[in-house]
């Protein structure tokens, strides 16, 4: 293994998973750019307003995945359980909490 392949954000990524998942991407941005186009014109929003929204959630997301992908197995461990937590909580909040409509 090079030099540069230790030292990289690539050295503890599964290479065949991070491509798939930007081809995954870039398919839900072309799908979204053809359809929803039409369903903002529907709403009398800007013909591109979902695929702005989707690019600066899918901005987000990678500079998330970026930064995960840096922590160590132990601290993501812990964030999973607290994620977990969370989700249940948030979850149970909606019992009582939501609102039907």
């Amino acid at each position: 293994m090079s030099n540069y392949r230790k030292n990289s954000f690539f050295h503890g990524v599964d290479l065949g998973v991070f491509f798939n998942l930007i081809i995954i991407m870039l398919l839900g941005l072309l799908l979204l750019a053809s359809a929803g186009s039409v369903v903002a014109g529907k709403l009398g929003l800007p013909e591109h307003h979902f695929l702005k929204k989707q690019l600066i959630f899918l901005f987000i997301g990678i500079l998330i995945i970026i930064f995960i992908s840096n922590l160590s197995e132990k601290c993501i461990r812990r964030l999973i359980f607290l994620g977990f937590v969370i989700t249940v909580i948030l979850l149970l909040l909606v019992l009582f909490l939501g609102e039907i409509t």
